[in-house]
């Protein structure tokens, strides 16, 4: 199948769970990204969550008030 990647990434992710019957509760579903090119996915759910971000989707993820998870120490 081909890449999924940035705008498409949402529709094929919709789309892959409708053609299996699966009902999803977006508003309470979570998704981690690193990039911006991930924007789209992570706008899609209620729990968008940043992880080690590029400047890009720092910056997004900043606007929208989203979690962001950086430089985790033990």
């Amino acid at each position: 199948s081909p890449l999924c990647q940035s705008e498409g990434k949402p529709q094929r992710v919709q789309s892959y769970l409708a053609e299996r019957g699966v009902e999803v509760d977006w508003p309470a579903s979570y998704a981690y990204a690193d990039r911006d090119a991930d924007i789209p996915l992570l706008s899609l759910v209620g729990q968008p969550v940043a992880v080690y971000p590029d400047e890009m989707l720092l910056s997004h993820a900043r606007a929208e008030g989203w979690p962001i998870i950086e430089g985790l120490e033990s």
